[in-house]
């Protein structure tokens, strides 16, 4: 497995020579969330996406009702 320092001098080697500051501090930080998320999958730490989707099917639903909620609660307040 290569090391951290293969893979920056592979990516400079793949970047453009006018690279800004900026745009070279955010490739290495993807490239450090890749790495990150890649050594997760290694250590089985993913959730199945059928979890991940449920979720938010979940989270979208609660969302939905508070908003309904509000709505009963605005009208209510302008019909008293």
């Amino acid at each position: 497995m290569p090391t951290v320092k293969e893979h920056v001098r592979n990516l400079l080697d793949n970047l453009p020579d006018n690279i800004s500051w900026k745009q070279l501090r955010h490739e290495l930080w993807v490239m450090e969330q890749i790495e990150q998320a890649n050594a997760e999958i290694a250590r089985g730490e993913t959730i199945p996406h059928e979890q991940v989707m449920k979720e938010v099917d979940e989270w979208f639903a609660k969302l939905n009702r508070r908003r309904t909620q509000k709505r009963i609660s605005k009208k209510l307040a302008r019909a008293s």
